[in-house]
């Protein structure tokens, strides 16, 4: 066995190292106990309690109404677009292209039944961004 220490490892962690007994300052003194004496005997009035040099409460931002906006925005579009479905689909089995021909409501049904897939999915699409932004800006209360 060596009988050096080896210099590329700290030495209290090689064979044969003995630590030297140092007492060790405590990180800060001790407190002081008071006697008695100093002790307080009677009570003070809530206002005595509190400075009138605190720091104001901070108080929560106004919510955002363009927020707001956007969550009925993406409530109309959820359900508009499933109303729009299903009116597009019930007309569906009750007209035919062949009596009438393209006429106006006919128009507007196709119409109605190729934008309600695309409405939901923008609906959901923002309520799901709105909801990871309040995620993020999220903080626990103090």
């Amino acid at each position: 066995m060596a009988e050096k220490f080896d210099p590329r490892f700290d030495a209290r962690f090689q064979p044969g190292f003995e630590q030297k007994a140092e007492p060790q300052a405590p990180a800060y003194p001790a407190p002081e106990r008071a006697s008695h004496d100093d002790a307080a005997h009677g009570t003070m009035a809530l206002g005595e309690l509190a400075s009138d040099e605190s720091e104001p409460v901070e108080a929560d931002p106004d919510p955002n109404p363009f927020e707001r906006a956007l969550w009925v925005f993406a409530a109309v579009l959820i359900v508009g677009g499933v109303a729009v479905a299903f009116w597009a689909n019930g007309l569906n089995y009750s007209q035919s292209a062949v009596d009438g021909g393209w006429t106006w409501p006919r128009i507007v049904q196709s119409s109605g039944w190729a934008l309600s897939g695309p409405m939901v999915t923008v609906g959901l699409a923002t309520g799901i961004g709105l909801l990871f932004r309040r995620a993020i800006t999220w903080r626990p209360p103090e």
